[in-house]
């Protein structure tokens, strides 16, 4: 679950990624209940194939091809 502050509107949703198409997608779950999905949009990444987080609890996405990316907003 995503808890940094460059994107606060991701908070409390859980990101993921369809591998072929390389985008961000995220949804929150809440008692039980899916309550929100998102597409964000965001520039593909190639394929995805991991998320992780810093120390600062911001959010990185690793692609097949080795890049990491830091989720921010431009």
């Amino acid at each position: 679950m995503h808890r940094g502050k460059a994107l606060p509107e991701l908070n409390g949703h859980y990101p993921y990624s369809d591998y072929c198409d390389g985008g961000l997608k995220s949804f929150a779950y809440r008692n039980g209940t899916l309550t929100q999905a998102n597409d964000w949009g965001i520039a593909r990444g190639g394929n995805i194939m991991s998320f992780g987080q810093d120390g600062q609890n911001e959010l990185y996405m690793l692609s097949g091809a080795g890049g990491v990316y830091r989720i921010v907003r431009q």
